[in-house]
């Protein structure tokens, strides 16, 4: 009976141990599932700072980039003005010299 008592004894010691261990263990976690928690928050905030930024950056290249190409087509709308010009000029100063001949 004495041998009962201490494999009783040392049960209930060692269960006691046990809970208080895996007491810590759930303290130490839920810390850290604090953390965690708290770090998430921040990316998720920075995450949608950076999205919203980069959508207004792509919104503004695409608007650079409509912008380019109508400057462009003005450009080669002027050369080809320019081109039309030269050749009309050319006309007309070949007509000048045959009347002064």
């Amino acid at each position: 009976m004495a041998s009962s008592y201490e494999e009783m004894t040392s049960s209930v010691s060692n269960l006691s141990e046990r809970v208080t261990s895996l007491e810590k263990e759930i303290a130490r976690t839920k810390e850290l599932l604090k953390k965690l928690e708290f770090e998430l928050s921040s990316c998720k905030a920075k995450h949608s700072s950076s999205q919203s930024d980069l959508t207004k950056f792509s919104k503004t290249i695409s608007k650079s980039d409509k912008d380019l190409h109508v400057a462009l087509d003005l450009v080669e709308q002027c050369k080809k003005k320019s081109a039309y010009y030269d050749i009309v000029k050319g006309a007309l100063d070949a007509a000048r010299a045959s009347l002064m001949d």
